[in-house]
């Protein structure tokens, strides 16, 4: 009688503090019992739900669909869960819906029929699931560098990284596995980006910073990264996301745009020659990472070039390039200006060009070099364009475009200096000969006799002066049509010059008959006149160029017709140095803009991606916790049993625990099989063995799993098939297989497994008459972590297909399959018999 009590008070602890809901109904649809818990769930007070119908539980369009499967799954004698594989929907006080898992167990009490219902809130479940479909579709898609960090280790190691980082970087898996980001950085450490990553990694805060960075072949590119912690439960940093981008073209793009405007301006303001030609190289040396820039001059009179800057080139090597004949025998950038070509030399080790001098080259660690000709408006040689490198490499797309830009910009410099120095030869000769004719007029005026001869000889001497006066007008003309031509060329934008009534007096460039502007010169239009410019852009350039007639240099942009303009204006001066126009230099910006938009929408994807990693971890956590909170459960109610007295109950708790151990064994294998998978270390071992037995094996293997009336009709076309494969691989696959097709498939149904060979291949059919896959999810199906819209009620991690594919391509084989919704799946598998043969299995 005592024992009978104590059994009594446990039932009733246990009834009374289940976090599970429970419900105690009779045949007559009556709640007689129900738990605080479910009360809490469906908004009751204490003891309110006794006496009432269960059908108030249920919202209206729902009732009669579960009194059909309430029926259906109280004729077990054995404890289920209701309506598998649909949506339950309960309806709480206030008539808020929710989603439920309910169990159903059916029992008899002093002859009368009770169901008892264990019943789970799963809306929340739900919902997560539904994220992590979606950040699962994001990761999968993501072409930017992903690595995860151990904050929890000394060094932060790096313990995942994808194949985007591999491609950026050069590095494969195992190259970075286990080290620490920074090897990225190589020698250059003297960044400030680094100390602001250094003190978000040190305050557990997002970062987002743009490093030099070094691939595993040395070339530097520039890397946009983005850094986030990431928290557990108990608010502990355990790990570190970094995001990253290679934004090289981008960089080299900014830095020429912003030297291409400054050196116009060096031009235009009539700078000295050298002090251009330092500053193209400059811009040069910070476009394109790691290179040395030169550029050399012809002499017209002995055919020759020679230095004009050179300047971080090494001095023994400059000392070989001054004074280097153009000639075909001959190397260096000689061979560009022979041709008038360019000549990309990738490897000067291998080049034939370099023969005579590549000792020369590589003991001053010069590796590759690629030069340019430069011409003149009129495609006359001026000398040549090169840059060398310290290690073997070609010339990317942006970085051609760059260089030829600039040689196109140093032509337009030298042919300026050239003018300028014909103009100030011409002023000399000028003044020397008017020198010589004053000492003339001297000597002769005291010669009455010669007068009128001197007259004469006066006369002619004013006539070779007009001569030289109109010659030194002529190229003042000529150094005008070359600003003319500069201007009409300008690339990418155009020049303008604006007078004090701001009227345009000038304006040249490559846009202005895009933009419809060719006329605003020739009539003196008004900035406010112009037509084709929004009035508040009109007011800005208007605005900015008030502020340059009083001395400022300004920088701004503005969009013009769809198209975004940076606008550099410099004030021009009269010889009195009064301020009388305005130059206003408009470069096209659109694709930098275009840029920056898409790296704004690349952050809110990158973001996306943190959710999509949150959703994996709740989801590994709900796998985990459900077997076990079965196994915990179930060992506590054995604890409590009469061994003797309840061995049936003892029984089904014990296939509780077994259930939930195998599949936990299931997700730990999966996770383990995708690690080795994706650290290449997983590698076909080909076995002979006879195809048919292994697979009527696997077949009894499985038979405990199957549901209630399941049939696995298994035909093969032979009594014998000798295959070559590995048998741990196959028995995976074909596992997996067969036990989706079980686990989809309802009570009754017949699962087809085929097996026939075909010459040097084995076909393998595994069809069922389950749930089907949606159209819309199919062509995601064998995708990491995903699952189909109708199988998230199903037990699952995702991982099966995509590990059963993986499995089936390293034996050299593929995997294909058709599926009708609520109709059923076929997979067919085929296979070489032979896998020794399989070209793929040998390279792993």
């Amino acid at each position: 009688m005592v024992d009978e009590l104590k059994d009594r008070e446990l039932f009733r602890g246990i009834f009374e503090s289940s976090v599970e809901g429970i419900l105690v109904v009779n045949n007559h649809g009556y709640i007689i019992k129900a738990n605080p818990s479910v009360e809490k769930m469906f908004g009751y007070a204490p003891g309110e739900l006794v006496k009432r119908k269960v059908e108030g539980l249920i919202p209206d369009k729902f009732i009669q669909a579960y009194k059909a499967l309430i029926v259906k799954d109280t004729t077990e004698t054995t404890s289920r869960f209701l309506g598998e594989g649909k949506d339950i929907y309960g309806l709480k006080k206030d008539g808020t819906q929710i989603l439920l898992e309910i169990s159903l167990s059916h029992t008899e009490i002093n002859g009368s029929e009770l169901v008892t219902a264990f019943i789970r809130d799963i809306t929340e479940e739900k919902a997560i699931e539904n994220i992590l479909y979606i950040r699962n579709q994001i990761l999968a898609s993501t072409a930017r560098g992903i690595i995860i960090c151990d904050a929890r280790q000394p060094n932060y190691p790096i313990v995942y990284g994808n194949d985007s980082f591999s491609k950026i970087t050069g590095y494969k898996n195992s190259d970075f596995m286990g080290k620490n980001c920074r090897f990225l950085i190589g020698e250059d450490r003297e960044q400030n980006d680094i100390e602001i990553i250094l003190a978000a990694i040190k305050k557990g805060k997002e970062c987002h910073v743009v490093l030099r960075n070094y691939r595993k072949d040395g070339s530097l590119f520039w890397n946009e990264v983005s850094i986030s912690p990431i928290f557990n439960n108990k608010k502990e940093l355990t790990h570190y996301v970094g995001v990253q981008n290679d934004v090289t073209e981008q960089k080299m793009e900014e830095f020429f745009k912003i030297g291409q405007s400054h050196v116009m301006d060096m031009i235009i303001q009539h700078e000295p020659l050298k002090n251009i030609t330092n500053r193209i190289i400059e811009i040069i040396e910070t476009a394109i990472p790691n290179c040395i820039g030169s550029i050399l001059l012809l002499n017209k009179e002995t055919k020759t070039l020679q230095k004009l800057t050179v300047t971080n080139l090494p001095k023994g090597f400059t000392n070989a390039i001054e004074g280097l004949p153009i000639g075909v025998e001959k190397e260096f950038c000689s061979t560009a200006a022979y041709f008038k070509k360019e000549v990309i030399v990738t490897d000067i080790f291998t080049d034939p060009f370099w023969e005579n001098h590549r000792e020369l080259a590589l003991a001053n660690n010069l590796k590759a070099c690629w030069s340019f000709p430069i011409f003149s408006s009129n495609q006359e040689l001026l000398g040549t364009f090169a840059i060398y490198f310290n290690t073997p490499r070609k010339p990317l797309a942006a970085e051609r475009e760059i260089i030829l830009n600039m040689a196109q910009v140093t032509s337009v410099a030298i042919e300026q200096y050239n003018t300028s120095e014909a103009l100030h030869q011409s002023k000399e000769e000028l003044a020397a000969y008017a020198g010589v004719l004053e000492n003339r007029v001297s000597e002769r005026t005291f010669e009455l006799k010669d007068i009128v001869q001197k007259l004469v000889e006066s006369n002619l001497s004013l006539e070779d002066q007009i001569q030289f006066t109109k010659l030194a007008e002529n190229r003042a003309i000529a150094s005008h049509e070359l600003l003319g031509n500069i201007s009409r060329n300008f690339p990418r934008g155009f020049v303008a010059v604006v007078n004090l009534q701001v009227e345009v007096v000038f304006i040249e460039g490559e846009e202005l008959d895009e933009l419809g502007f060719r006329s605003l010169a020739a009539t003196k239009v008004a900035i406010r006149d112009v037509k084709g410019i929004l009035e508040e852009v009109k007011h800005d350039i208007i605005e900015n160029i008030q502020k340059t007639f009083k001395g400022q240099h300004c920088s701004f942009e503005v969009d013009i017709q769809d198209r975004s303009y940076l606008i550099n204006t410099t004030p021009l001066f009269d010889k009195d140095k009064n301020i009388v126009q305005v130059l206003l230099v408009h470069n096209n910006i659109s694709d930098q803009k275009n840029i920056e938009i898409e790296i704004r929408n690349t952050l809110e994807k990158e973001k996306e991606l943190n959710e999509l990693r949150s959703r994996f971890i709740s989801m590994a956590s709900h796998e985990f916790r459900t077997p076990l909170s079965v196994i915990l459960s179930a060992t506590n109610l054995i604890e409590r049993q009469n061994i003797t007295a309840k061995g049936d109950k003892l029984i089904k708790y014990v296939d509780k625990i077994k259930a939930s151990v195998n599949n936990l064994v299931y997700i730990l294998n999966d996770l383990l099989s995708l690690s080795k998978l994706e650290e290449g270390k997983e590698i076909a071992q080909p076995t002979l063995f006879d195809f048919i037995d292994f697979s009527k094996s696997l077949v009894e293997e499985i038979e405990g799993i199957k549901k209630q009336g399941q049939i696995i009709d298994f035909k093969s076309y032979s009594t014998y098939l000798e295959v070559n494969l590995d048998p741990k691989l196959v028995r995976h696959f074909l596992h997996n297989l067969l036990l989706n097709a079980i686990k989809y498939s309802e009570e009754n149904k017949v699962i087809k497994f085929e097996v026939q060979g075909d010459k040097d291949r084995l076909i393998i059919v595994v069809a069922d008459q389950g749930i089907g896959i949606p159209i819309e999810d199919q062509h995601s199906l064998f995708q990491r972590f995903f699952r189909a819209s109708n199988a998230t009620t199903y037990q699952g991690t995702g991982l099966g297909l995509n590990i059963v594919r993986q499995y089936i391509e390293l034996m050299g084989g593929n995997i294909s399959f058709v599926s009708a919704l609520n109709k059923g799946t076929t997979f067919t598998v085929e296979l070489p018999l032979n896998l020794i043969k399989n070209e793929k299995n040998t390279t792993n």
